[in-house]
């Protein structure tokens, strides 16, 4: 059997679907944020569809490689019940199910990125992510939301859209207009 504890987690983000547009400033910020060991839980929050699970995952991509254990993706949106936040981060870190009430102590002392995407209808599951960041000295969570979690220890990360194009600026240089002509042509390619 193999020592969960001590061995990186592989393979546990999903395909990167497309380059990351316009999102390098906010990029930069948050994994600076998250490189930071006094910084535990970082939510990215903001409306639907802004691109908080894109940015996450471009996060993730690119910091997995300064964890001991990478990064794990959770997709949160097809739970519930805020009970079956616990037994998902479990299943994704490959703890039995059984043990899925003991994950601090499964969680070892390798470092680890877990990312928990679409977290706002769990809310009351926030204080489960707060007692995991509280008693994993090295996790480091981050979680799309379209609120906060509002527990201790949360740093937010608001997410805006993607800022128009200037007066005089070419449209092209705007990262909004470039993001709808690559929708736009996808369109095009799926439909012809």
């Amino acid at each position: 059997m193999t020592d969960f504890r001590s061995h990186r987690i592989p393979g546990h983000l999903p395909l990167r679907p497309h380059a990351l547009v316009g999102r390098e400033p906010l990029l930069l910020t948050a994994s600076r944020l998250l490189r930071d060991r006094r910084v535990r839980l970082l939510t990215l929050r903001g409306p639907g569809g802004i691109g908080k699970t894109r940015l996450a995952l471009e996060i993730a991509y690119r910091l997995s490689p300064e964890f001991e254990r990478g990064a794990v993706w959770v997709n949160l949106a097809e739970l519930r019940d805020p009970s079956e936040v616990a037994p998902a981060v479990a299943q994704a870190l490959g703890v039995p199910s059984e043990d899925s009430t003991d994950l601090l102590t499964r969680l070892g002392p390798g470092s680890l990125l877990l990312v928990l995407d679409n977290f706002e209808h769990l809310a009351p599951a926030a204080s489960d992510v707060a007692a995991l960041t509280a008693g994993a000295p090295n996790l480091r969570v981050l979680v799309t939301s379209r609120t906060a979690l509002h527990v201790r220890g949360e740093q937010e990360f608001p997410v805006g859209p993607l800022p128009l194009p200037a007066p005089n600026e070419p449209l092209l240089a705007s990262p909004a207009v470039q993001l709808l002509s690559r929708a736009r042509r996808r369109l095009i390619r799926t439909s012809a």
